[in-house]
């Protein structure tokens, strides 16, 4: 209806302006300044009712992959798989590096305040299990996230990935960050002081990985980045999605998280644990 209302207004503009034409049907007008400008013109028809058989399942995967409405027929196929093998790692390095710290610190000062940490120094069991428990506690978010995350690539995208090797990298990383998780929780306050602690932390270690891997610091860089444990984990975890090792940069990722977890819960998480458990 708005198309017709304005070519009618358009030839009254022209009647009004003492300009003469010929008036044809809207389609003839068209159809006559493109062969004017152009030479020819082509038509294109579009059936809005064609109807199709498919289930909504695979019409709703087929849209997701990237197809299925016109403003996407034209990208490649693997475009929507390139870019969720891209996002994937950034999602299980977020939930194993920053969350996991989150959780294990709500948890350890929710249990400062009900009192109940002197309890544990009076369980049946040594403080190193009770200390591992609560670490592998910790690590459920940073597991589920792989699993889901991997479910969706399969699933949607039809990407396989060496699934070991990422639970692998994940429960190193996961280790790491619960080690430093505890490390920032013994040494605040309360929670409120230890998101201190944590946004400290994150503009120092976290930030700069994250910008690496959207490309805004240059890769020779990468083995200063390396110092920072969130940026290993990334690295390990991006190379099990990708299925691109870069031997020397994985294996110094791993010795590290794995010296840094074992030198922080020996020194700072053990004694500290023990020292708070012993004051309440």
């Amino acid at each position: 209806m708005r198309v017709n209302e304005f070519h009618r207004r358009y030839w009254e503009v022209l009647k009004e302006a003492g300009v003469r034409a010929t008036r044809y049907s809207r389609e003839s007008d068209q159809y006559s300044g493109c062969e004017s400008i152009f030479g020819h013109h082509t038509e294109v028809r579009i059936d809005l009712y064609e109807r199709t058989t498919g289930r909504m399942a695979d019409c709703l995967l087929y849209r997701m992959r990237g197809k299925g409405f016109s403003d996407q027929q034209g990208v490649p196929d693997n475009l929507h798989e390139k870019e969720a093998s891209e996002i994937a790692p950034l999602l299980i390095s977020v939930d194993t590096a920053v969350v996991s710290i989150l959780l294990l610190g709500a948890s350890h000062h929710l249990e400062k305040q009900e009192g109940t940490i002197g309890t544990t120094m009076v369980l049946p069991v040594p403080l190193g299990q009770i200390l591992a428990a609560k670490t592998v506690a910790s690590m459920v978010l940073a597991v589920e996230s792989a699993v889901v995350t991997s479910a969706a690539l399969f699933f949607i995208h039809g990407i396989t990935l060496n699934y070991a090797l990422l639970l692998l990298f994940v429960a190193i990383a996961g280790a790491a960050h619960a080690a430093i998780g505890f490390t920032l929780s013994l040494r605040s306050r309360d929670f409120t002081s230890m998101l201190g602690l944590l946004m400290v932390y994150m503009l120092l270690f976290t930030m700069p990985s994250i910008l690496f891997i959207l490309g805004a610091i240059d890769a020779k860089y990468e083995w200063l980045l390396m110092i920072s444990p969130s940026h290993s984990a990334s690295n390990l975890i991006t190379s099990a999605v990708s299925g691109k090792f870069r031997t020397a940069i994985t294996i110094a990722g791993c010795l590290y998280l794995t010296i840094l977890t074992a030198a922080l819960f020996r020194f700072a998480v053990y004694p500290q644990f023990r020292d708070n458990a012993a004051r309440e």
